[in-house]
């Protein structure tokens, strides 16, 4: 089970939910223990490999927990695809890019930085659409299509990351609906939650947290979302 000590790492701080996970961390680590990242605090750019080497060089110590807050639902003013048939090549790849590419550059070079002599865990922020069995509606393609590459960089790093640091996990979280930026065009016809709520759930899920969790997704609430 994962105990609030050592150091915690957040990537995309500057979000509604990056902000929300500094917080809650700072009042239970001390803000000291906290290390802070993010595009608009110090150009950190995750879509930019040689910047997330050079970081990962420059940053000393381990981590507890590494949480990646970072992600995107469009990169256009169309907004996420009703139908295949307005799939658009950038806009693909460019969600490919922030939601999948990027955090597996995140885990390439951080998850070795998880402590080795405490539990520890790295978490990547996915989403229930991502879920292949659980997609009964159809659109949202890019993202849908992001999230599940997510999922499947998450449980593949998860083998690795365990298999060479016995207390390291690795686990995908589900934030639900949080009322931000990020969805303040859904935030009418969807039922949503404030950032400080969603982490306070998440954390709990953290909290109890086992070794026999490595590599799964799970809900806000703890139920495991299926692959």
């Amino acid at each position: 089970m994962y105990e609030y000590s050592g150091r915690a790492l957040v990537f995309g701080a500057s979000g509604g939910i990056g902000q929300a996970f500094s917080r809650f961390l700072e009042d239970k680590l001390g803000s000291e223990n906290v290390v802070n990242v993010s595009r608009s605090f110090d150009g950190f750019e995750i879509s930019d490999e040689e910047k997330i080497l050079k970081f990962s060089e420059s940053i000393e110590g381990s981590f507890s927990l590494i949480i990646n807050a970072t992600g995107v639902l469009q990169t256009t003013e169309e907004g996420p695809e009703k139908t295949i048939n307005v799939v658009k090549q950038k806009s693909m790849i460019d969600m490919m890019t922030i939601n999948a590419i990027g955090p597996a550059l995140l885990l390439k070079n951080f998850s070795k930085k998880l402590d080795k002599t405490k539990f520890s865990v790295f978490v990547n922020l996915s989403a229930r659409v991502g879920s292949i069995t659980d997609n009964r509606l159809g659109g949202w393609i890019s993202y849908r299509s992001s999230k599940a590459a997510l999922n499947q960089i998450i449980k593949t790093s998860s083998i690795e990351i365990n298999r060479r640091n016995k207390n390291a996990i690795c686990v995908g979280l589900h934030p639900g609906t949080v009322k931000t930026r990020f969805t303040e065009k859904f935030q009418n016809t969807t039922e949503t939650i404030s950032p400080d709520e969603s982490v306070k759930m998440m954390m709990k899920v953290v909290e109890n947290l086992s070794v026999d969790d490595n590599g799964y997704c799970f809900a806000y609430d703890g139920k495991v979302i299926p692959a």
